[in-house]
């Protein structure tokens, strides 16, 4: 299984669709050399002399998931990955070779979960080498790695981390049952469903990204735990549902 993970991860790294997220990392670059330059388009709103560079790193994670480029990129990762082969029916090779189903479907998932953490921190990392090297000497900076709100960065990151796998698995849902095409309209359609959810006081119980905006907003434990419990329970769900619907398709 774990060479099944390795080969799966390389097609990722290959693909067209990966080269997206790959781009994204030039933002904390373009930021910092934008704002070093005195560019007029780039602001920053905090105290002088405060922003370390996890801070940094967390506001340019963040900035990528609030513009919604992130979460699509890797839905099409994952409708790629699983979909797109089912609708071509090369995922029947695979059957066969490995005879389980359920083993398939979870190295699907893990293996995109796999290069999406590595991304994170590859991201992340990034973002604090930018900020060594063009912003650490700025008014805005406080010239440190870590500063007093190092946990928070960490918890809202892997927060939006966990997010990105919870959608994973719901695109995963969605591939056993509709094309790749049909996947990604209907899963930005939940997700503008899921937007517009927790505006409303009366639904944003509902809406998974509600909690998500509670722990960036307030980072405390029990957002935290509230958050964990809900995404962790709902994905469990998710994929044993998906689990049930895949062995039960119909591949040719």
């Amino acid at each position: 299984m774990f060479r099944l993970i390795q080969f799966e991860i390389y097609k990722i790294l290959k693909r067209k669709e990966s080269w997206i997220l790959y781009l994204m990392c030039l933002i904390p670059l373009f930021y910092a050399i934008g704002f070093g330059v005195g560019a007029d388009n780039i602001e920053y709103k905090g105290e002088l002399n405060s922003l370390s560079a996890l801070d940094f790193a967390d506001d340019m994670f963040l900035f990528g998931y609030y513009i919604l480029v992130f979460t699509l990129s890797i839905g099409f990762i994952m409708v790629s990955g699983f979909r797109s082969e089912i609708d071509s029916g090369s995922i029947t090779l695979l059957v066969n070779k490995v005879c389980s189903r359920k083993k398939i479907y979870f190295v699907k998932i893990m293996s995109v979960t796999i290069f999406i953490t590595i991304f994170t921190i590859v991201f992340t990392l990034f973002s604090i080498l930018t900020y060594m090297l063009f912003l650490k000497s700025s008014i805005i900076a406080n010239g440190m790695i870590l500063g007093e709100n190092a946990v928070s960065d960490i918890i809202r990151i892997f927060c939006v981390l966990l997010m990105y796998i919870w959608s994973v698995i719901l695109v995963g849902l969605l591939s056993t049952k509709f094309k790749s095409f049909m996947t990604m309209g209907i899963f930005t359609v939940i997700w503008a469903v899921f937007m517009y959810l927790k505006e409303l006081n009366a639904t944003k119980f509902l809406s998974p990204i509600y909690y998500l905006i509670n722990v960036i907003e307030n980072t405390n434990i029990t957002n935290f735990i509230i958050f964990d419990i809900i995404l962790i329970a709902s994905g469990m769900i998710m994929y044993m549902l998906s689990l049930t619907l895949f062995e039960k398709s119909d591949l040719d």
